[in-house]
C-alpha cells in the first residue's frame, strides 16, 4: 500500500533564514529520496508533495514535522493512503485515490484550524483517524526547537546516547526532553498507526 504526503509550511513569507529553511528540507527530501519507493518534489516555494510505502508515512511526516519547528516554522500536512493508478516520472503528472485523499484533505485543513491528517479509503479508519490525528497534532503544536532536536534524531534510529554526544547534553536531559515532548505517547500513535497500515 501506498502514501502520498502532501504539505505546505505555514506562513512561509514571513519565516526568518527562510532560504536555509527550503534548502534543509530540499536535503531531507534528498536522504528520503534514497529509498526507492519514495519521490519528493517542492513546489511554489512553500508546497511539497512525496510518494513513499504506507508504512513509512507517518514517521517521515514526524521527521518534517521536528525539521520544521526546530527551524521556528511549522506545517500543515496530509496523508492519503490507497492505490495510485496513474504513477508517471513527474510526481505533478501522477495522479490516483492516494492523491486525491492527500490533496482534498489538505485543502481542508486549514479551514478546520488543524495542521494533521491521515485519510484511506476505509470511512471506518477514518473516523478513528480523524480523533488520534487531532489528538496527536494538540500534542505536537507543545513541541519546543529543543525538543524537536531529540525527537528527529530518535526517529533516524538513534540511541539516547549518541544523541547526548551529537547535542552535547547528558543523557538525562535527552530523557527530560522527550519526555516534554510527548514521546511515550506518540510512540502509542506509531504502534497503532502501523497495525491499521496492515488492516489496509
Amino acid at each position: 500500500m501506498q502514501a502520498v504526503i502532501t504539505g505546505d509550511i505555514i506562513n512561509s513569507s514571513s519565516i526568518k533564514n527562510r532560504d536555509t529553511l527550503i534548502k534543509r528540507l530540499k536535503q531531507e527530501f534528498t536522504q528520503l529520496e534514497k529509498v526507492k519507493s519514495n519521490s519528493f518534489s517542492l513546489y511554489r516555494g512553500d508546497a511539497f508533495q512525496g510518494i513513499c510505502q504506507a508504512k513509512d508515512a507517518f514517521i517521515i511526516y514526524m521527521k518534517i514535522k521536528a525539521l520544521l519547528v526546530n527551524k521556528e516554522s511549522d506545517v500543515r500536512i496530509a496523508i492519503g493512503i490507497g492505490p495510485i493508478e496513474h504513477m508517471k516520472k513527474n510526481l505533478a503528472e501522477s495522479d490516483g485515490t492516494a492523491f486525491r485523499l492527500s490533496g482534498r484533505t489538505l485543502d481542508n485543513l486549514k479551514p478546520e484550524n488543524k495542521k494533521f491528517m491521515i485519510k484511506t479509503m476505509s470511512e471506518e479508519i477514518n473516523k478513528e483517524l480523524e480523533l488520534e490525528c487531532s489528538m496527536l497534532d494538540a500534542l505536537l503544536s507543545n513541541w519546543s526547537v529543543k525538543s524537536t532536536e531529540v525527537i528527529y534524531h530518535v526517529l533516524e534510529d538513534k540511541t539516547q546516547l549518541e544523541i547526548a554526544e551529537l547535542l552535547g547534553i547528558s543523557q538525562s536531559a535527552v530523557q527530560q526532553r522527550l519526555k516534554t515532548a510527548n514521546w511515550p505517547i506518540i510512540e502509542l500513535f506509531m504502534k497503532r498507526y502501523e497495525e491499521i497500515v496492515k488492516q489496509l
